[in-house]
């Protein structure tokens, strides 16, 4: 299970940082989870099957590794392990993947739970600790008061933008200029 690269071959990379991390944060998980649904008497479903994510060329492969591993890198993020895999080692746990796939990574900690259920128990969570959900409440984007110490409630519609880096600080008004326009049109 050796994959190669660039001709000269190196053995699959385990990344396994910290494996009593990985069940502290398993642990965490399930114990905020089982509070908050035990309350309502209810269960999000949890399944943890593992999860691959199969690359179609060496550079997209070797990206993924990256980014997963720039991830785990920040401060205070907890790490979990994540194997990346050459096609062969890939074919081995998924038989029948098709020759266009030169690899992909695996992690045994991805996957899913109940979202309707997990959504209830954060709303749930919510009113529980003092939070007040208001559907379809306008906003006055251009409200200009003192609300310093006061209590606030905010939905988010949707995201305006993504991330981006700005060359200057009059690049960033004016992209901050059009974020309010766009804001504007989503607020009925």
């Amino acid at each position: 299970m050796n994959r190669t690269r660039g001709g000269a071959e190196s053995p699959i990379v385990v990344l396994e940082k910290d494996t009593k991390i990985m069940k502290t944060r398993n642990a965490r998980w399930t114990g905020v989870m089982a509070g908050a649904l035990i309350a309502l008497g209810s269960h999000a479903a949890l399944a943890q099957p593992g999860g691959f994510h199969p690359c179609l060329s060496e550079r997209e492969l070797e990206v993924r590794a990256q980014t997963l591993t720039r991830l785990l890198a920040q401060p205070g993020l907890e790490t979990y392990p994540f194997e990346v895999l050459d096609h062969a080692a890939l074919a081995e746990r998924i038989p029948g993947i098709g020759s266009a796939v030169v690899g992909g990574t695996y992690t045994r900690l991805d996957g899913h739970v109940n979202a309707l259920k997990l959504l209830r128990a954060l709303h749930a969570g919510f009113g529980k600790h003092g939070g007040t959900y208001l559907p379809n409440t306008r906003t006055d984007l251009d409200f200009e008061g003192d609300i310093y110490g006061e209590r606030m409630d905010l939905e988010i519609l949707a995201r305006v933008r993504g991330e981006v880096r700005f060359e200057s600080v009059a690049q960033l008004k004016a992209q901050i200029a059009k974020d309010v326009d766009s804001a504007r049109n989503l607020v009925p």
